[in-house]
This record gives structure tokens, C-alpha cells and sequence, in this order.
């Protein structure tokens, strides 16, 4: 069906697509058979990749690999249960980068417990870490979820939280540490994707690939949307 679409790009939403490495290596080996001229993306974890599975990745089409690192402050990202320090999360993007593949960063400010200078360390590592693109957002207490669970004790919302969502009667609504404000997490937010993709290297890669005026006017509306809320 993709095929008789005539798709140039599928995306494998999995959080952790590489987890059985070897049920992904029999999907590239088939795809590579099956001469699949389309290009694909996927999420992972940083620990779950090897080079020979990479290699095997790259000759099936795959473009991109999306990472959440979560935070700059490795306290923070052991709350998350991503106690990978920096040494190995540098190495391993190194890795994917010189196979070819994409990194993509995704990133989290205002987890709990956490301070303005593990904020700071998020928008450094940011900066020191071979990304290609990154996403940062704020909290969101998806239902089941530790957080979520925690702002109910915390007395932040009710049980029917996703209930009254679902039924129109409230907006979703970010969570928020008592020591942290909503303005100055956005203020953040604004500053690390001002000081990412206004970087000389980033300039220079993204009109690289800039391959008709569909493609410069998407990356135009993206800089505007930056510097606007700047």
C-alpha cells in the first residue's frame, strides 16, 4: 500500500523501534531486497544502537533517528531513567552522524525537581552535542504517567483531569514546579532554539538541503516562527 502510494518518506512511531535489534536488522535486510526507494525515520534510545546495526539502517533508507535526552543535568535525566552521562551520549551521536544518519534531540525543561541551573546545563549540552535538529518542550502530564500521578498528590489536578480534556471542559495544561513560572520556561524554550538554529553550522547545513522553493519557504516560516517569539 505505501508503495502504490508513492510515499518518498515513512516515519516508525515506536519510542524505541531498535529495542529487538535483530527483528529490525530482518526489516532493513528486507527492505534493502525489496529495493524500497523511500526514505525513513525512527525513535530511539541512545544505549539501543550498535554500528553494524546502523550500517544495516542506513542502507535501508533510513535518514533520521530521534533521541530524547531529556536534560542537560544528568540528575535529572536519572530521574527519567536515562542515566547515560555525556561521554557516552556524545560518542554514541558521533556514531549515528558518521553513518550517514541524522540526530534529532529532543528535550525537556521544568521536569520536577528541577532548577534554573540544570535549565542552564540543558541549553549547554544543546549546543556541545551533534545534533542536527532538536525539539524542546515543557511538561505534559499524559494520563497514567509518574507525573500525572504526581500532580494529583500534589493537589495540581484532579483525577477527571483527562476526563473533562476529553470532554471539552478544560484545556491541557503544562505542568509547572512551585520553584519554576510558565514565563520564564517559554523564555527558555525560545532561547534554546534561538541559540541552536542560529548557529554559522546550522545556517549553512539546513540550506544545504534545500532542494526546491517548497523547501526554502518551509525553512523561512521555521526562522520566522523563532525570531518572532524573540
Amino acid at each position: 500500500m505505501i508503495l502504490n502510494k508513492r510515499f518518498d518518506y515513512i516515519d516508525f512511531q515506536d519510542d524505541c523501534f531498535t529495542f529487538n535489534k535483530e527483528r529490525v536488522k530482518k526489516l532493513c535486510f528486507e527492505m534493502i531486497k525489496q529495493k524500497f526507494v523511500f526514505k525513513w525515520g525512527c525513535a530511539t534510545r541512545i544505549t539501543l544502537i550498535d554500528k553494524k546495526l546502523l550500517k544495516i539502517m542506513k542502507k535501508a533508507g533510513c535518514e533520521n533517528i530521534r533521541f530524547g535526552i531529556e536534560s542537560g543535568s544528568k540528575k535529572i535525566r536519572c530521574m527519567t531513567g536515562k542515566s547515560i552521562d555525556y561521554n557516552l551520549l556524545d560518542k554514541n551521536l558521533k556514531m549515528v552522524k558518521k553513518e550517514g544518519i541524522r540526530c534529532v534531540g529532543f528535550f525537556i525543561l521544568g521536569l520536577p525537581k528541577e532548577k534554573k541551573k540544570d535549565i542552564k546545563m540543558t541549553l549547554s549540552i544543546i549546543k556541545k552535542l551533534d545534533l542536527d535538529y532538536i525539539e524542546v518542550g515543557l511538561p505534559l502530564p499524559i494520563a497514567g504517567s509518574d507525573l500525572f500521578k504526581m500532580m494529583i498528590k500534589d493537589g495540581k489536578v484532579k483525577k477527571s483531569y483527562w476526563k473533562d480534556i476529553c470532554h471539552g471542559k478544560r484545556q491541557i495544561e503544562y505542568y509547572i514546579s512551585n520553584n519554576l513560572s510558565f514565563n520564564y520556561l517559554k523564555s527558555m524554550q525560545n532561547k534554546a532554539y534561538l541559540t541552536f538554529y542560529f548557529r554559522p553550522k546550522i545556517i549553512i547545513s539546513n540550506l544545504l538541503e534545500i532542494r526546491s522553493l517548497k523547501d526554502l519557504i518551509l525553512k523561512f516560516s521555521i526562522a520566522y516562527e523563532i525570531l518572532k517569539n524573540n
